[in-house]
């Protein structure tokens, strides 16, 4: 696909959030009506987005107006600048919003040189698809848009290495993260640990118009989950083994045979759990003497009999008793309960 060649680049995809790639052509100009049949080869007729990309130079240095309507989520950009931006129920039902005009058009104004300007635009469908899109200058002439858009590259997402945003927990305070950029997927890198629960990522502003759809508020939600299971057992590198086996005796095991050899201590040098198995074997057996040693004393009668009921069998002689002790017993005895002391 040759730069400067009429047209826009169009790259079709096969899902709504341009993640999956169907195919790429030449389109003279974004204006279609799709209706529910497939817009390109291996792209199904519902539920997928278009992606054009390349220039656009206009005759003279003038104010042009641009507008856009389509049966879905549509946005034009020029030179990175979000400049239109409507959905498919403005494009509907135009007559109940004020910002469209009565052919059911959004409108957008920016003032170009006589030189390329980038251009980007996007469409995100659904069912019964179609987008229209036409220029005109100061003097309301209409910008011949299959003579002025040039083919261009793909577009991606460029932003400094590095970049810091924030991010916003479930509870406590922001914290910092890096954004990254590998193969056209935006990275947060996080360091540390942190609860699971609903984050959100706040975005700068030269990137956000380019993640609008998964934002909320300017933010994108994403969530942090907890490993359900307790441990994980994964094959180690060689290098990873050899750094362990500095600090701990590792054996290679590859199969069942291998594995019930290190357990037993078959392994030449691995003899560990052969003295764990001695180890526990001993505590068992000294478990079953100590509980038959118990039961032994017990039938002899060796073990100490405690009555929790004789201490307490006559309460009245107990109370008069302590009544005594303090020289009150000789005053009224009848009052303890009935008892005659002694």
């Amino acid at each position: 696909m040759k730069p400067d060649t009429p047209g826009l680049r169009a790259d079709y995809f096969v899902d709504q959030y341009f993640s999956l790639h169907g195919s790429t052509q030449i389109d003279k100009t974004p204006n279609f009506s799709w209706q529910r049949n497939p817009p390109a080869p291996d792209v199904p007729p519902f539920n997928f987005a278009v992606r054009w990309t390349g220039s656009i130079i206009p005759p003279k240095p003038d104010e042009y107006a641009f507008f856009l309507r389509g049966h879905g989520l549509t946005r034009l950009w020029i030179d990175g600048k979000l400049l239109i931006e409507v959905n498919a129920d403005e494009s509907v039902n135009h007559t109940k919003y004020e910002e469209m005009n009565e052919q059911g058009y959004k409108e957008g104004k920016i003032r170009l040189a006589a030189e390329p300007h980038a251009l980007r635009i996007e469409y995100q469908g659904a069912y019964d698809n179609w987008i229209y899109c036409h220029a005109k200058g100061s003097d309301n002439n209409h910008l011949p848009l299959e003579q002025t858009l040039r083919v261009g590259k793909p577009w991606q997402l460029e932003f400094p290495a590095g970049t810091a945003v924030t991010v916003t927990p479930p509870s406590g305070p922001e914290f910092p993260v890096v954004l990254d950029l590998e193969d056209l997927t935006l990275l947060a890198s996080v360091s540390g640990t942190y609860l699971p629960g609903v984050y959100e990522l706040a975005l700068p502003d030269f990137i956000a118009d380019s993640f609008r759809t998964f934002a909320v508020d300017g933010k994108i939600p994403f969530v942090a989950r907890s490993v359900p299971e307790e441990s994980h057992m994964t094959t180690l590198s060689d290098a990873d083994f050899a750094g362990g086996a500095k600090v701990f005796p590792l054996a290679a095991v590859r199969s069942t045979e291998e594995v019930v050899h290190a357990i037993t201590g078959a392994l030449p040098g691995r003899r560990l759990w052969r003295h764990l198995a001695l180890a526990a074997l001993a505590a068992v057996l000294l478990e079953v003497a100590l509980t038959r040693w118990i039961a032994t004393q017990r039938r002899l009668g060796a073990t100490r009999r405690v009555d929790f009921t004789s201490a307490v069998a006559d309460g009245g002689a107990a109370r008069l008793k302590t009544l005594r002790g303090f020289g009150l017993a000789e005053q009224d005895t009848e009052t303890v309960g009935g008892i005659d002391g002694e």
